[in-house]
This record gives C-alpha cells, sequence and structure tokens, in this order.
C-alpha cells in the first residue's frame, strides 16, 4: 500500500483477532504446544514486518527516473507529514508497550523465562532502525536538499522518539520493565553516536544509486544528538525527585549519570 501507516494498522487488527483464536486453532493431539509456539512466531514476525514497511518512511527518498524533456525532478522527498504520522504509528504500536503480545500464560507454554523476551527484541531492533546513525545522516542531508518546511530533520524525529519514549515523566508514571529498558537503549545508541568505538569511527553508506558513503563527523548529527542528551538529562533530573515508585526512579538516576558520563566521558 502506499501508505504503510494505514496498511500496518489494519493488519494489527487482524494480528490480534489471530492471537486470540490461537488456543483454539492449535489444539490437535499431543503437539498444541509446538503448534501455538509456530503460529506465535509467525504472529509476531508479521508484527516486526509492519514496524519495518513504516520505519521505512522516516528519512525516505523518492527516485523517479525521468527523460531530460519532462524536466522534472527525479529525487524527493517523503513528505514531512506523512514521517511523522510513520513516528506516532511507531511511539503507539511497539514503542508504548504492546500488551496484546504479551501473554504470559500462552508463553509459559514453549518460551523459557530466562531466554530471550520476544517483545523485547522486536523493540530494541524497531528503535535501534529507527535512530540509526545512518537514519539521522539521510535526514539532514534531505533537509539540506529540500529545506525544514518540506523535510523531517534529525532533530525533530528524535525530540517526537523522546517524547514518547519518556511520556512518563510527565505524570511521574510508574515505569515498566519494558519502557525501562526501551529508554536505557535509546540513551545506550545516542552515546555511541558521539562517542563511536575507535576502530568502528562513523562513516555510513548511504543508498541509492552509488551509495555514497558520509561521515557523521562532518556533519550536524553529533551536535544534534549531543544536544537531545543535554534536555533529556535535565529533563529527567527534574522528574525523579517527583518519583514514589522507587524502580523507577533509581532506574531515571542511572540513566542520568550514563548520560553525563557520555557527554564528558573520562
Amino acid at each position: 500500500s502506499d501508505n504503510a501507516v494505514k496498511a500496518s494498522e489494519y493488519g494489527i487488527m487482524n494480528l490480534k483477532r489471530v492471537l486470540k483464536g490461537l488456543p483454539e486453532w492449535t489444539k490437535e493431539e499431543n503437539d498444541q504446544f509446538e503448534n501455538i509456539s509456530v503460529m506465535y512466531g509467525q504472529v509476531l514476525g508479521q508484527f516486526r514486518r509492519y514496524m519495518g514497511h513504516v520505519t521505512a518512511n522516516v528519512g525516505g527518498i523518492y527516485e523517479t527516473l525521468k527523460t531530460a524533456e519532462q524536466n522534472e525532478a527525479v529525487y524527493e522527498v517523503t513528505p514531512k507529514a506523512r514521517q511523522k504520522e510513520a513516528v506516532a504509528f511507531l511511539n503507539k504500536q511497539i514503542f508504548e508497550t504492546p500488551n496484546w503480545l504479551i501473554d504470559r500464560e500462552l508463553w509459559n507454554k514453549f518460551n523459557n523465562p530466562v531466554s530471550n523476551d520476544p517483545i523485547m527484541s522486536a523493540q530494541e531492533s524497531a528503535l535501534g532502525s529507527l535512530i540509526s546513525g545512518t537514519r539521522l545522516g539521510r535526514l539532514q542531508l534531505a533537509n539540506n536538499r529540500f529545506g525544514a518546511d518540506k523535510a523531517y530533520n534529525a532533530m525533530e524525529l528524535l525530540n517526537d522518539v523522546q517524547a514518547g519514549l519518556f511520556s512518563e515523566l510527565n505524570g511521574k508514571k510508574t515505569i515498566d520493565q519494558y519502557r525501562r529498558l526501551l529508554q536505557m537503549s535509546y540513551v545506550d545508541k545516542l552515546s555511541n553516536i558521539i562517542n563511536p568505538a575507535p576502530a568502528a569511527g562513523i562513516t555510513i553508506v548511504v543508498g541509492g544509486r552509488g551509495g555514497a558513503s558520509i561521515d557523521l563527523n562532518k556533519s550536524d548529527v553529533p551536535a544534534i544528538v549531543r544536544a537531545q542528551l543535554v534536555g533529556l538529562r535535565a529533563q529527567i533530573n527534574s522528574a525523579t525527585a517527583g518519583y514514589s515508585d522507587k524502580l523507577s526512579r533509581i532506574h531515571l538516576q542511572d540513566l542520568a549519570e550514563k548520560i553525563k558520563q557520555a557527554l564528558d566521558p573520562k
């Protein structure tokens, strides 16, 4: 579908129906739990594919091959409103804990609690893809080319993602285990952009014809990420004292300390 958000919303409605019916549909002699495990894996796999389709809208560039006589642009940016809509969708569908996918009674039949939590893996992967250095770099290149009114830029993306990931801070709401891990992951991923591992450097390849590579150090991305972390730390520090939930409070104190170290590595 042209609009991945709409298509994925319908798809998720169907997946919810499928999941509800799983125990009934997979009842067979002797191997019910194996059937459930396979079917649950398929539901989760499809859910992850929807997240990938929507994420592709962010930082997207259309390439339409034209003849010289047509005298029209070959490269156009995905409309800004569509990119913002994609991020709002991801905030709601995967970064807010998707409780409909978390069926512990079902999991206990086939998923060892000390193995990987399938939802955490899905969230981690979606976040990593959305705020990767590559995507932030692409957003800034598009912003330089098409202008801030047309293109969604890296600062806007991080503001929108951060507002979603840290929405609990406004009402001092308890931060559940899934959200705590996502918040940690967000801080880690941004810290790695401003302090890349020495061997890695931060040269990234941007797709399209020729696959040009850009050096993030020669872009605005590290400065944008640093400013984002400074702002987040201030927001965390001002919210922490008001938290009555102890686990949420010590989690936030830990995050503030991690950000401090990332901004000023000794």
